[in-house]
């Protein structure tokens, strides 16, 4: 399989992709914690004849720590990421796929990962994310590729 397609790099393009890093890669199921929290502190609340209101507190103050260093890792991406686009602006991106790796030719050099090295390929609302170490590597445009090339990304990320 070899696929070539260029893309515009827009300033719309990298504030999508920062954001949907964050939560569909990030931060994933881990938001489950902060609702966790949360209901143990409303209970613990609920029943404070018999549980000592400190209990609602930390469970409160957990979910309210979680929520404040999640929004600021948000916000800190996406900061960084139109930093990227000030530097970027407007420029032609070139991707190259074939059975070995993944290339991503720019301006400013080329980026080569190879499929060994991709942990999962993960799908978002307008982005095609690639993982390499729980963290994300490579974010292109999903309207770039049809369902049968994106299919065959998950295959080549899966040998």
């Amino acid at each position: 399989m070899n696929i070539r397609s260029h893309y515009q790099l827009t300033p719309a393009f990298q504030k999508r992709a920062a954001h949907e890093m964050f939560f569909d890669v990030i931060l994933r199921r881990k938001w489950m914690g902060v609702v966790g929290f949360g209901i143990a502190g409303c209970i613990c609340l609920a029943m404070t004849p018999t549980v000592p209101w400190v209990f609602s507190l930390v469970f409160l103050g957990l979910a309210l720590y979680l929520l404040f260093v999640w929004g600021r890792g948000y916000w800190m991406l996406r900061k960084q990421a139109v930093a990227l686009v000030q530097s970027l602006r407007d420029q032609e991106v070139s991707v190259e796929v074939d059975e070995e790796c993944l290339r991503v030719v720019m301006d400013g050099g080329v980026r080569e990962i190879k499929w060994s090295e991709v942990d999962e390929v993960v799908e978002s609302k307008s982005c095609l994310i690639l993982v390499v170490g729980k963290q994300p590597a490579v974010c292109l445009p999903l309207d770039l590729f049809s369902t049968e090339e994106v299919d065959e990304f998950d295959r080549l990320a899966s040998l």
